[in-house]
């Protein structure tokens, strides 16, 4: 019977990446996936706009999150590939359908075919077009209108005067972004005011100018102004503003980066947020409780409708000054997630932000992080080739007083303020705990063995180190300290010899899963299914060996919440507060690690 390998060449980009890091290796990815088990296909309205870039970001991690193969369809804004796109994905026998429909009134027959299938279809913004989906996705946009609404009138409390305010709205074919004006003209009128202009900017910025101009003629006592998305609010803003009048309340809706911006420049008073990534995440939830049998609940049962939550955003809420991430190499999908968690986390707190890839270069990343610097960014995070030239870097950046955080791969004994860290002997001790707990009972060898990365990857050493600790407390020996430079090929041939010098081990740790994965496939094909294997990192080859049977686990490191974790501390010192290390000596903080078993990955 032939042996089902997992050592193929696909994986040598892998391998690669698990040498540069120092054995770092990588946990999912993004993009689409096409193993084994049940899918979720989503059809975007168009991936060259922010929003729904936003949007295809939150519906990924969801899907992957919960177990999912993903395939991601593009519309293009075009009616036609709507359809044609939108009906091939019900063709490959997805599970469930989420579309954001750039046509909402061709919805129709794209339902009506995933109907025939059994497959739950999830509209996500836009509109429903009267099609018989599940259930559609929004933003509380009326909820949305009346927080605009009590904050205009907090502002005006106490002011004598006018009363008049006005509305600029969007196209009236934008079906919920009407709700917006009516939420807000509900809760202005509730409060005193009168609406004396309600007229349309068509969603641009060009109108918001333009009807603010002709509104400061025909109603010169305005006190304030609501504009139902925040690319008008910020042309009205503008038109205020070399109008001298900075007398008129502009509040807008979205959360634009461009809205951020005019608050910040103090123009626009506040604008009301959306999440467009927390949509995407609820209509996975959706879909995968329709997949398992269950029933929606809806705000809107008449419509199917499910509100998500917006928020308003003023400039308390804002911060100033942007943080820049000199990364590795982004060629490598260890380091695009982690860049991932960097940006979102930077984009959550407001900051403005720079990326520079050191393409795996000294100089570049020596360059190219001082040219950062000098950019005058307000914190730099790095994650360096090279450790060991960091420090002119980080002195160049003690010079400004720009804080310097470093993400993953090593400090090479630079100044930095802090670096964080997967927690690699916590991982080695999960190992071996579920190694001790998966022997416990069975009578014979106690004889294990650590396959272990090269020597300089001073982070990965720990792994083996705390799976050594647990493993000699729980009763067993390590007979064996072999280093397989990272590298599955050596894993393999390690694994091999083992067999032969020691064929009575019970279990055998390696510091990543590259080496793990070769182990495994050498285990295999000698047909032994007795010894207990786990490796270190979370590879997609790893939990591919695990659902096969061949590896009993893995610890998964999560690089997007590292690169989170780097931001909140460089926010922490650009505020003025400080840090609190997990090994204060050399300013460690450490992230965290998971076991990865069968129960998680099947």
């Amino acid at each position: 019977m032939k042996t089902k390998r997992f050592f193929t060449l696909a994986m040598s980009a892998l391998l690669v990446l698990a040498l540069l890091t120092g054995c770092g290796g990588s946990g999912s990815g993004g993009g689409n996936s096409s193993s084994d088990g049940p899918t979720i296909g989503f059809s975007v309205y168009d991936m060259q706009y922010e929003f729904f870039q936003i949007m295809e970001r939150g519906t990924r991690e969801q899907i992957e999150a919960l177990g999912y193969n993903y395939l991601l369809h593009d519309q293009k804004s075009t009616e036609t590939e709507m359809v044609n796109g939108a009906i091939n994905l019900i063709n490959q026998g997805i599970a469930a359908l989420i579309i954001s429909p750039c046509k909402p009134e061709a919805l129709s027959s794209i339902v009506a075919a995933a109907k025939d299938k059994g497959i739950p279809v999830i509209v996500d913004d836009i509109g429903g077009g009267g099609a018989d989906y599940d259930a559609i996705v929004i933003s509380d946009c009326y909820h949305g209108g009346q927080l605009a609404a009590d904050y205009t009138a907090e502002l005006m409390s106490g002011k004598a005067g006018s009363k008049n305010v006005a509305i600029i709205k969007c196209e009236p074919e934008a079906v919920y972004a009407i709700r917006r004006g009516e939420g807000y003209k509900a809760n202005i009128t509730a409060a005193g005011y009168k609406v004396v202009a309600e007229i349309s900017g068509h969603s641009k910025s060009e109108e918001g100018y333009t009807i603010m101009q002709d509104l400061l003629v025909s109603n010169p006592d305005l006190v304030a102004v609501f504009a139902e998305n925040d690319p008008m609010a910020v042309g009205a803003a503008n038109a205020l503003a070399d109008a001298g009048r900075s007398d008129i309340i502009v509040i807008g809706f979205n959360n634009d980066p461009e809205a951020q911006d005019a608050i910040k420049a103090g123009i626009l008073d506040g604008t009301v947020a959306q999440y467009p990534d927390q949509m995407g995440k609820l209509t996975v939830d959706l879909a995968h409780t329709l997949i398992g049998g269950g029933t929606l609940t809806y705000d809107n049962a008449d419509a199917r409708e499910i509100y998500a939550p917006v928020a308003l955003v003023k400039s308390t809420d804002l911060v100033s000054g942007v943080i820049g991430f000199s990364v590795y190499d982004m060629q490598y999908e260890f380091f695009q997630i982690m860049e991932r968690g960097t940006r979102e986390q930077i984009e959550a707190l407001g900051y403005g932000y720079k990326l520079h890839d050191q393409k795996s270069s000294e100089t570049e990343m020596v360059n190219g992080a001082i040219n950062l610097i000098n950019q005058g960014i307000a914190a730099l995070i790095i994650s360096p080739c090279k450790p060991e030239a960091l420090s002119s870097i980080v002195a160049a950046a003690k010079d400004k007083g720009i804080p310097v955080i470093v993400d993953d791969i090593g400090g090479g004994g630079a100044d930095y303020d802090a670096i964080v860290i997967s927690d690699c002997y916590k991982g080695g001790q999960l190992a071996a705990d579920y190694a001790a707990k998966l022997l416990r009972g069975k009578e014979g060898s106690k004889n294990v063995a650590i396959i272990k990365c090269e020597p300089e990857a001073v982070y990965a050493i720990r792994r083996g180190e705390g799976y050594k600790a647990n493993i000699t407390d729980a009763g067993f020996n390590v007979v064996a300290e072999i280093s397989g430079h990272s590298k599955s090929e050596e894993g393999y041939t390690i694994m091999q010899d083992l067999l032969v010098s020691k064929p009575d081990l019970v279990a055998v740790f390696a510091e990543n899963d590259p080496m793990a994965v070769g182990a495994a496939n050498a285990l295999a094909d000698a047909g032994r299914d007795d010894i207990v294997l786990i490796g270190f990192n979370n590879d997609p080859e790893a939990q591919d060996a695990i659902k096969a049977g061949i590896l009993a686990g893995t610890v998964a490191q999560y690089p997007d919440q590292m690169g989170k974790l780097t931001v909140d501390l460089a926010n922490t010192l650009i505020k003025g507060g400080t840090l609190t290390y997990d090994n204060p000596d050399i300013r460690e903080i450490f992230a965290e690690v998971k076991l990865i078993t069968p129960a998680d990955v099947n």
